[in-house]
């Protein structure tokens, strides 16, 4: 039955934003004390929910009022409405910790509005047992939800909204980080429940077909309801939290750490930390800026009516770390979203405010789940911090001038009723109906929904969801699916062709029909057209596709990369391959076939490639995907082939053969086992001796307009150091005497890197230590050298097996300022010789003490020590302030010292040489550690003790690992990614190192992280206030 339900005002507790303002003055920043939202725990005190309320602001007209609060509810993480309009609420007092097994006290809580006033007032736990339940999703019977380690259907058999059991679905899942856990359950278009797979945590599920998916990190997946099937839709994201869908059907999901929002493309590849970009490249962004801060929760599409006009067909993302809703809409270029950013929607001058999850109610309302906290941050603050409040929670609902949709209970709706509600303004609703039918009115609905697809007075958006509904039913014929895949109203072309990919298999005519719609003149149904052939791959549609291709607009990124994403999965089958590789191409076919192979792991695939590449010249850039799928797949005996194409082609250009060697190894070393690598040593020496030549004057990069390409200028020179690193490393492995005239003058250049620098010196010990030694010596003791050189150049000759290398690391003990007694010492622990000199130093008072405390040696130190020496370590140390007490002190020295106006462009010019390597702002920079656009969300007081004390608290995602490799060699970096059968870790200058794992012998992980600890001393205070200040700027 349907039911207006009028606002009563006077019970109301409703705060209204309106004002003379138009929306074209409202200027949310004005609202905003930016002191009271720059630290992890807020300073500020705890309100009550009408207190927060008072300082909520929204544009002109929209209104706000408490739907519920604590007690009632706790800590809200997720919420889903159910068919008869009530709010269904995780909410958690566990979090951050997981309850032991069985002990869990989190709730699922259905929320009612019972007499309409907008505020709930009836509340029923259907379950109190759970351990941190995220994802919720009410289903015929009960509801689906996620409680650690587990999805479940809990089971209600008497109807009296609580669960009576319950069993298991889907899991378990790997649980490690509790703020990266299965969350955000949607029910689709399709039936199934879609859900994401968060943060650092590691699952392999699988459904009742045993069909087992594995998933690392950020991913999403889905489900169907009774748990039979289990399917992964897109691979990588940081931490996916938020589903939306646009009418279309289109699915975006929110993120962190990669982009606020992506429109999700069926089986594409998404950017991770670490993650090494396919061949065909990440799935590209429809947004090209972030949005405030990296926390982003929740994601809601309004397509409702309640809201003005301006405020429809927009994106609202919460933000817990900058308090506050944000608005993004969208154009488009062919089928590709282009985002638009908006002024933020909802502030709120309280820093307790953490909006967690989003949803468009039964009555247009937009309601907001908050997470109400001092402390917001898993890692930023430690865990167990007291300051973290268990209890309370509100959920808010927004509304423009009291304006509401009539509310209806689906629970009790006829068939004609469910039909008219197929085309309801509000996507959730629509499909609210749609379960309806499906769930409960099957059989008898189906005459009446064909009916429908035939009705010329029934909107676009019934027929949409009449074919949807027929066909989870097992009741759509191909005759009216083709009506309205050729329909020229597109919303309805769009849904038939992605209702067609749904099928298991399908005929020839509905193949037929796919085709044909990949040659549509538009691009939204020329995508839809295409993920069919995504699911369904046959020989005859490679040619469909690769004309579809030929055809797309450089601008339509999304519709390209799902074409490149069919003709890969087509291109997977051995079949398929076998029949393409024999058939001619034209050149510009060949290209994108090629540019397909390149995720394709088969040596067929490989050899069709090299073939090509003998016959063609191509980009740089694609060359380097395509040699390396030559390194790693071609057969062996046509390895030696590849490397004399490249040494042809490329005979005068050495920086070129550099890359592709680097390219070919690395597709050696995924292989594995026993190659014969003679002509790759004969191929590296007959190149780099170029890298240390004529090294007098520093080579200038080319730009444009130089004052615009720091950046760029900053990657040639790092390209330059990559290069003269080689070039160093490979006359120490040989013992190459006629490279030391090279090496000498690169080890005195005033203008290389430091890294490059150092490893000439090694190299040089290496071939000739007699000869070398005193030189290296002397430059390690000279006082006008750069002192970080002189660092770099301590620990990178101590890895040398020269005996005499400790000789003179120890002599330049003495005098060797505080940085290089460090450098020395991180040496010496690695050597029982190194321990006995660094404790008799330490003794002789020729050092500090304290440097056996340091963070950079001291675990190292404290794992390898004998008896004897770990009591001469008790004695030196005892007493000692603690490591942590120093740095709280240097800590508030910076702080009482901060200048509020820093000067900018030095603090850039500080991030770009300093923190560049490993991070990145604006797509600018590393991406070892993680992104930082937002941080200046943070403040400076999270900021500082970030940069001076990196291990205070560690996200488990960036600690480090100590690998011994059978040699003896020692090693230290962060894991990024297996390549084959090659470990991948970035070491702390932000460069990327491969270790085959035939080598390890052991690998720990270090309570430390890759992020220097020595920033207090090797950046001057001045440049320390820059580069807090810029990064303060980056909100």
């Amino acid at each position: 039955m349907r039911v207006g339900f009028p606002l009563c005002l006077g019970i109301l507790i409703l705060f209204s934003c309106d004002s003379n303002q138009s929306s074209n003055e409202y200027d949310p920043e004005s609202f905003i004390d930016p002191e009271l939202f720059k630290d992890h725990i807020r300073v500020t005190d705890f309100q009550t929910p009408e207190e927060e309320m008072a300082g909520f602001h929204l544009p002109p007209g929209f209104e706000i009022n408490l739907f519920a609060s604590e007690p009632d509810i706790t800590k809200p993480i997720n919420m889903e409405f159910d068919d008869q309009g009530r709010l269904w609420v995780t909410h958690s007092i566990e979090y951050p910790y997981e309850a032991s097994i069985g002990s869990g006290q989190d709730k699922i809580t259905i929320l009612e509005d019972t007499d309409g006033d907008g505020k709930a007032d009836k509340f029923i736990d259907f379950a109190s047992d759970l351990n941190i339940p995220i994802g919720i999703m009410p289903v015929k019977g009960g509801a689906i939800a996620y409680s650690i380690p587990n999805i479940y259907f809990f089971e209600d058999n008497d109807g009296d909204d609580q669960y009576d059991e319950k069993r298991v679905l889907v899991g378990p899942f790997g649980h490690e980080d509790t703020h990266g856990m299965i969350n955000n359950f949607m029910r689709g278009l399709d039936g199934w429940i879609h859900s994401s797979h968060g943060f650092r945590n590691e699952s392999k599920v699988a459904g009742a077909d045993h069909d087992s998916i594995s998933m690392t990190s950020g991913n999403t997946f889905r489900f169907k309801i009774d748990g039979s099937q289990v399917e992964q839709t897109t691979y990588g994201r940081v931490n996916p939290f938020g589903f939306a869908l646009d009418d279309l059907g289109n699915l975006y999901s929110a993120d962190c750490h990669s982009m606020p929002i992506y429109q999700l493309i069926n089986q594409g590849d998404y950017p991770h930390f670490g993650k090494k970009a396919p061949g065909l490249g990440f799935g590209p962004a429809m947004m090209d800026y972030q949005i405030g801060s990296t926390a982003l929760s929740g994601l809601e599409y309004y397509n409702g009516s309640a809201f003005p006009e301006e405020y429809r067909n927009s994106f609202y993302s919460g933000d817990v770390v900058a308090c506050r809703v944000s608005r993004n809409t969208i154009v488009y270029n062919g089928s590709t979203p282009q985002a638009v950013p908006q002024q933020d929607f909802l502030v709120s001058e309280d820093p307790w405010f953490r909006p967690v999850d989003i949803k468009i109610g039964p009555d247009g309302a937009l309601y907001i789940a908050d997470f109400y906290n001092r402390i917001i941050g898993h890692y930023e603050v430690p865990l167990d911090h007291p300051g973290r409040d268990r209890k309370s929670g509100r959920i808010w609902r927004i509304t423009f001038r009291g304006r509401t949709n009539e509310k209806m209970d689906w629970s009790k709706a006829t068939i004609d009723q469910l039909l008219e509600g197929l085309g309801s303004s509000v996507i959730s609703q629509r499909i609210m109906a749609s379960n309806r039918l499906v769930d409960y009115k099957a059989e008898e609905s189906v005459p009446a929904l064909k009916k429908l697809l035939t009705d010329r007075t029934a909107s676009t958006k019934q027929k949409v969801h009449a074919l949807w509904v027929l066909k989870r039913l097992n009741q759509l014929d191909h005759e009216e699916l083709e009506n309205a895949a050729t329909s020229d109203e597109q919303e309805l072309s769009v849904h038939a062709f992605r209702v067609l990919s749904e099928y298991e298999k399908i005929n020839d005519p509905d193949r037929q029909l796919a085709k044909n719609g990949l040659k549509s003149q538009d691009p939204h149904v020329q995508r839809a057209a295409a993920e069919v052939l995504v699911r369904h791959p046959e020989a005859s549609q490679i040619t469909n596709l690769v004309e579809a291709v030929q055809k797309v607009p450089d601008r339509d990124s999304h519709l390209k990369y799902t074409l490149m994403i069919a003709l890969r999965d087509h291109l997977k089958n051995d079949e398929i391959l076998n029949r393409v590789v024999a058939e001619n191409w034209a050149i510009p076919e060949t290209s994108i076939l090629m540019d397909a192979m390149t995720d394709v792991p088969s040596p067929i695939a490989s050899e069709f490639i090299f073939t090509n590449l003998k016959k063609q010249e191509y980009p740089h850039d694609r060359l380097v995907q395509y040699f390396a799928h030559v390194g790693r797949y071609i057969p062996e005996g046509q390895i030696n082939e590849g490397i004399n194409l490249i040494r042809e082609k490329f005979e005068n250009d050495p920086s070129a053969q550099f890359t592709l060697y680097q390219t070919i190894q690395s597709g050696l070393d995924q292989r594995g086992g026993t190659i014969d690598r003679e002509q790759m040593k004969d191929w590296s020496i007959s190149f780099a001796k170029a890298f240390i030549t004529d090294l007098e004057e520093q080579p200038a990069p080319v730009a444009d307009d130089p004052s615009a390409h720091a950046d760029e200028a900053y990657e040639f020179y790092e390209e330059i150091a990559r290069q003269q690193a080689f070039a160093a490393q490979i006359a120490s492995e040989y013992s190459l005497l006629d490279f030391q005239k090279g090496l000498t003058e690169l080890l005195q250049s005033d203008w290389a890197k430091n890294r490059p620098r150092a490893q000439a010196a090694k190299a040089l010990i290496d071939i000739s230590p007699e000869e070398q030694i005193d030189l290296v010596a002397e430059i390690l003791n000279a006082p006008g050298e750069d002192l970080a050189f002189r660092e770099e150049l301590a620990r990178t000759i101590g890895a040398s097996n020269d005996p005499k290398v400790l000789n003179i690391l120890n002599d330049a003990l003495k005098d060797a300022p505080s940085g290089l007694q460090v450098a020395i010492a991180s040496v010496f622990v690695n050597s029982p010789i190194g321990r006995e000199y660094l404790l008799t130093a330490a003794k002789s008072e020729v050092i500090p003490p304290r440097i056996l405390l340091d963070r950079r040696i001291n675990e190292q130190l404290l794992a390898q020590m004998s008896s004897s020496e770990r009591k001469d370590y008790d004695q030196l140390t005892s007493g000692l302030e603690s490591v942590l007490e120093e740095r709280e002190k240097l800590i508030e020295a910076r702080l009482a010292r901060f200048v509020p106006k820093p000067d900018l462009e030095k603090g850039k010019a500080v991030f770009v040489n300093v923190c560049a390597v490993c991070h990145q702002i604006e797509g600018q920079g590393g991406v070892v550690g993680p992104q930082l656009d937002g941080i200046g969300n943070w403040g400076r007081r999270a900021l500082t003790e970030k940069v001076l004390d990196p291990n205070k608290t560690i996200s488990q995602a960036f600690k480090t690992y100590t690998i011994t490799l059978k040699n003896g060699e020692v090693l230290s970096g962060l894991f990024r990614r297996t390549e084959g059968e090659l470990e991948v870790y970035a070491s702390n200058d932000g460069k990327e190192f491969s270790v085959r794992k035939d080598e390890i012998h052991d690998k720990k992980v270090s309570q430390y992280t890759l992020m220097p600890d020595n920033f207090g001393e090797s950046i001057s205070e001045e440049d320390f206030d820059a580069l807090i200040g810029y990064l303060l700027t980056q909100k």
